[in-house]
């Protein structure tokens, strides 16, 4: 069953969802104690918009000005960085596919892996309805069709 890791919450235990939590409540009050003073700074500014008598407090919270011009710059410098590499493999990769299918297994050779006889693969490539079951080392131990019963092949390998 392919489930979303959010939801998978059977797939951990208690003490570690319990340690995901603690830890997610850690990062967010780093990220709020580093964001403090930009918070501070925007709930300010909506004061003085709201009242604008306040504005005398507003100069102290001023200060963080140049740390978001900061910011932005450096969010601006990242953005022509990664573009510029994007473009630079665009040009140094654009008449070469460096992607390339898989090589397709014909039946005689899937018959020599699996040590079956190859009758019983075009079987199985005809089949709508296929489950094979393998052992701990990953030889097949029996094959259902949906057709006929389950084959062992415990014995083949």
């Amino acid at each position: 069953m392919n489930t979303l890791i959010i939801h998978a919450h059977q797939c951990r235990s208690p003490s570690q969802r319990g340690l995901d939590m603690v830890m997610t409540a850690l990062m967010w009050a780093v990220y709020l104690y580093l964001a403090r003073e930009a918070l501070l700074f925007v709930a300010m500014l909506a004061e003085w918009l709201v009242n604008p008598e306040g504005a005398w407090l507003l100069h102290r919270f001023a200060a963080i000005l140049p740390t978001l011009v900061l910011y932005a710059q450096i969010a601006v410098v990242n953005a022509l960085v990664l573009f510029a590499w994007a473009y630079a493999n665009q040009l140094r990769f654009q008449s070469r596919e460096r992607r390339h299918g898989l090589t397709q297994v014909d039946a005689p050779e899937l018959a020599r892996f699996h040590h079956v006889p190859e009758h019983d693969i075009a079987q199985w490539l005809e089949a709508r309805r296929l489950v094979i079951h393998h052992d701990e080392n990953g030889n097949l131990t029996h094959v259902e069709t949906g057709v006929s019963g389950p084959r062992d092949f415990a014995s083949v390998a």
